[in-house]
């Protein structure tokens, strides 16, 4: 009886903490998106050692940056985002986001009336008003994607992407997405 005893003590133990070790792995392995600016909610992220590994379709991982808030509209999604989160939005704050890759460094973008087009294949159309009625700036390029920036896009079409505040740099990036869920 005392050996039974032992053995349920020791595999509940050990159970615990197989449980901890995998719950500390979690955090770091997935990502989970919210908005409904891409389909899936849950991805297994692996971590970006080296920018060739990208390619285009990738769900890109990456800090939004006030570099990338070069308008009111960029202003009010990431203070939307960082809603609870904080008591003031300031200039230097980052929040996490995933986009896809669309069009990657060599491909040709072309911007054409709000329609977006890389290497002649139409990617989508830039909203002419916000969800709130506001009037939006959306980016505007027509060449070669210069090396180190991406153009990334959600999947729906509010989502808030290059197509308003222009390429990310590929540095930005520190995980791929592969959907879970």
């Amino acid at each position: 009886m005392q050996t039974n005893w032992n053995r349920d003590k020791t595999a509940k133990g050990l159970m615990l903490l197989s449980a901890f070790a995998f719950g500390l792995l979690i955090p770091g392995r997935f990502s989970i998106t919210t908005t409904p600016s891409l389909t899936h909610r849950i991805y297994l992220i692996s971590r970006v050692s080296d920018v060739r590994e990208i390619r285009k379709g990738s769900y890109l991982l990456f800090s939004m940056v006030h570099a990338y808030a070069n308008s009111s509209q960029a202003r009010d999604a990431i203070r939307r985002a960082m809603a609870g989160r904080e008591k003031s939005y300031r200039a230097t704050t980052s929040i996490p986001a995933m986009k896809m890759t669309r069009c990657m460094p060599g491909d040709y973008l072309k911007a054409l009336d709000r329609l977006y087009y890389c290497n002649g294949e139409f990617l989508g159309q830039a909203k002419e008003y916000s969800l709130k009625g506001e009037r939006v700036e959306n980016f505007v390029y027509d060449g070669v994607v210069p090396p180190g920036k991406i153009f990334v896009m959600g999947e729906h079409k509010d989502s808030f992407d290059s197509r308003y505040f222009g390429f990310i740099e590929a540095m930005d990036v520190t995980a791929i997405g592969h959907p879970v869920f």
